[in-house]
């Protein structure tokens, strides 16, 4: 295809129905991109985006906003920046190293695994609602609720948080994109923002004091125990907390949803995993590899340095594209096509280096357990219709996802 490189519109690549074809053209073209509608750098090859990710000349995104925001939201915008200040992505060693320390005791293998027969029944409870009726809208039924199950059992969250985290997740969306900075803060949109994280903030301080009085076997009560000379402070553990709550779900639900659709796309790789179960965590790897649930990682050039012909400056912001680096040929032969038998599989979809997600581990685990409990309870699968995706400049997943199955009789 060819690309309109001035009419490019990157608050919504990652999620148009185009957005492979329009990356395989970026590396093949313009593989270090300058965009002025983003004030930022956008790299498409595999060849680097791997090493970048873990480049000591990179530091975590510091967001410098294109335009100023109206004075009437600057204190809303004050107080979220504060409140995300010392979140993962946005640190670097040796605060990084701290607090990824501190998580790490309480977001073992072991705790994580720990987890698997309360996921495994968590997916058959969700699938018992809807095997009957023959039909189900995936991300809403079954990819959404389990994550939400998941984390908040992992947290220590009462699991009857899922209306309120859909009310939530909707609005963190937005906080996490580009959109509503590009749209030059919308009022409504930042006011919204601000007011879920007020919300989340009151609800979580509650649980953090009840977790000091009576801590359980969960994350929070293991980070607010932990013997550290460096504990987390409460704000710390609040924006931990929302952190872990959004990405913990929304890419967890995009995996499921992504790979699903996918599968249904490639008949054959679906019979190879209903023939032989024990592809499936091969396939997962696949799955993300070939729709990754987030499509770009943000990073901050530290000091001068050359790429290739390309001069980088100090505080340049660099876009680095993980989905795009899935599908280059030069490190993935027939990118294009799903195989669930690929290996190897060196793929982005986590990222890499000190910033790699610190939730792989219980996100593989999620989405090999929800693979597998499909293929078990639900014959037959089917889309009744492609889905639409939604809008958004860093996460890619549907709107819907509608299928049938053989309901028995």
């Amino acid at each position: 295809m060819k690309l309109d490189l001035a009419s490019l519109n990157f608050t919504t690549l990652a999620t148009s129905p185009t957005a492979y074809e329009c990356y395989a053209e970026l590396r093949a073209t313009h593989p270090v991109l300058w965009s002025e509608q983003m004030r930022a750098w956008v790299l498409t090859r595999y060849s680097e985006v791997e090493p970048l990710l873990k480049d000591p000349r990179l530091i975590a995104f510091r967001p410098a906003p294109a335009v100023m925001p109206p004075a009437a939201v600057q204190p809303q915008l004050a107080y979220l920046e504060e409140l995300h200040a010392g979140r993962f992505f946005r640190i670097d060693p040796p605060a990084h190293t701290r607090l990824r320390k501190l998580v790490n005791e309480g977001f073992t293998p072991s705790r994580v695994q720990k987890l698997q027969p309360q996921i495994t029944g968590m997916a058959h409870q969700l699938i018992d609602q809807v095997v009957e009726q023959g039909q189900m809208e995936v991300a809403g039924s079954f990819a959404y609720p389990l994550p939400v199950l998941v984390i908040a059992a992992l947290l220590g969250l009462p699991t009857d948080l899922f209306a309120q985290m859909a009310a939530w997740s909707k609005t963190l969306l937005l906080f996490f994109g580009a959109q509503y900075v590009q749209a030059g803060y919308p009022p409504a949109q930042v006011n919204a923002i601000y007011q879920m994280h007020k919300e989340m903030e009151d609800y979580l301080r509650t649980v953090i004091e009840e977790k000091r009085r009576r801590p359980q076997d969960d994350l929070i009560s293991a980070l607010i125990t932990s013997d550290s000379d460096a504990p987390l402070s409460d704000r710390e553990l609040i924006s931990l907390c929302i952190v872990l709550l959004f990405a913990g779900h929304e890419t967890t639900m995009n995996t499921i949803c992504n790979g699903l659709w996918a599968l249904l796309r490639h008949p054959d790789q679906q019979q190879k995993m209903a023939e032989l179960p024990a592809l499936i965590p091969a396939a997962v790897e696949e799955m993300l590899r070939y729709d990754a649930p987030v499509q770009f990682s943000k990073r901050t050039a530290a000091t001068d340095f050359a790429l290739g012909e390309v001069a980088i400056r100090a505080g340049d912001v660099l876009w680095l594209g993980l989905g795009a680096a899935n599908r280059d040929p030069t490190q993935f032969p027939e990118p294009d096509c799903l195989r669930v038998t690929r290996s190897p599989n060196r793929h982005l979809a986590f990222g890499t280096g000190i910033h790699f997600c610190l939730g792989a581990p219980l996100a593989r685990l999620e989405g090999q357990i929800a693979f597998r409990v499909l293929g078990e309870r639900l014959r037959g699968l089917q889309l009744t219709h492609e889905p639409s995706l939604r809008q958004h400049s860093l996460f890619r997943g549907v709107e819907e996802l509608q299928v049938t199955w053989q309901a028995s009789k």
